[in-house]
């Protein structure tokens, strides 16, 4: 993304920032009416998923400048959520939910522009996020093979690794976005 796409969706942002809670039940109401329900769950633990996917809206749009803090974080909750939360029509769905949800709420101030740098930022932060859940996969898939141990170990090592890496990211970069 260059600056001025960054710029358009922290503009855009800070413009939803203040009628978060009308947003976030735009956007929850969106998502339902796309068919990403949670089934099983109380309102208490749907109403904290919500809230999370706020706070990940928040920080990937804090961290737009920052890839390389943005990132690893994104990755490693790829990592920790691997098992098809981030299939390709859950991505969809969710960016359906999420551009219907800023043009309800934005109306004329989320234009072409905004909507174009919208579209690049959760592509970038989708991309990161399956380069995540991928590499869990692999890892997995690898140390499950019986004749391949030593490269499973390996495997397995070196993404444990970078978990831990993207931790410690997570940790600095959390204290900067609360800074923001």
């Amino acid at each position: 993304m260059n600056h001025q796409e960054i710029s358009e969706v922290r503009r855009t942002w800070s413009l939803v920032s203040s009628r978060m809670p009308l947003f976030a039940q735009l956007l929850r109401a969106r998502l339902q009416a796309v068919g990403i329900s949670q089934p099983g769950l109380s309102a208490g633990e749907i109403e904290a998923n919500a809230q999370l996917l706020l706070r990940l809206i928040g920080i990937s749009v804090n961290g737009l400048n920052q890839p390389r803090i943005l990132y690893p974080l994104l990755e490693t909750l790829g990592r920790e959520n691997s098992l098809g939360m981030f299939d390709a029509q859950r991505k969809c769905q969710i960016v359906r939910a999420l551009l219907w949800a800023l043009k309800a709420i934005l109306g004329p101030a989320f234009d072409r522009k905004a909507r174009h740098a919208w579209l690049d930022g959760y592509r970038r932060v989708a991309q990161a996020i399956a380069a995540g859940a991928t590499e869990a996969r692999e890892a997995f898939c690898s140390a499950a093979e019986p004749e391949m141990p030593v490269l499973a170990g390996k495997r397995a090592i070196s993404f444990l690794q970078r978990s831990k890496n993207a931790t410690a990211a997570v940790s600095r970069f959390g204290s900067q976005v609360v800074l923001a």
